[in-house]
């Protein structure tokens, strides 16, 4: 099956909560992520949300303590896929994002990881950097063809 992304997508491990209306209001879902991109998140939570339906996702980039605030990205998205996950107990919710609020995005590209997941799609390239020239080998010397004595 071939995957449709545009963007590389990160394995990161950050708290989150995925919230969504049923017919008695707001439902919080607490979850974890299990990658990211800037176009994307896999969660695991403990509860299935149907496909189609539009969230709210928050993403705890970092807890915060005594010198830093916490740092929380909102965004709003929409489910692209379910299935629950025998490995990881739970369900793996892929959420498309469709709107960050604030710098939500920002915050989010700023603390993702230098490099893509193994096995997943590669970084995007560097802007506007020339290529690295290659390396200038030394030649190799000729073998010496005179036989031992």
């Amino acid at each position: 099956m071939e995957e449709n992304r545009n963007s590389p997508r990160y394995l990161v491990h950050w708290r989150s909560a995925v919230t969504t209306e049923d017919g008695d209001g707001p439902v919080t879902v607490q979850c974890k992520t299990n990658d990211v991109s800037s176009s994307g998140v896999s969660v695991i939570c403990e509860r299935s949300i149907p496909v189609s339906q539009v969230v709210t996702v928050h993403l705890l980039i970092h807890p915060g303590d005594q010198n830093h605030q916490q740092q929380v990205v909102e965004a709003h998205g929409i489910i692209r896929n379910n299935s629950y996950s025998g490995q990881e107990e739970g369900f793996r919710l892929g959420i498309q994002f469709l709107k960050f609020a604030g710098d939500g995005m920002k915050l989010l590209l700023k603390h993702l990881p230098k490099e893509s997941a193994p096995g997943f799609a590669p970084p995007p390239p560097a802007a506007a950097q020339p290529p690295a020239a290659a390396p200038v080998l030394a030649p190799v010397p000729a073998p010496d063809k005179r036989q031992p004595q």
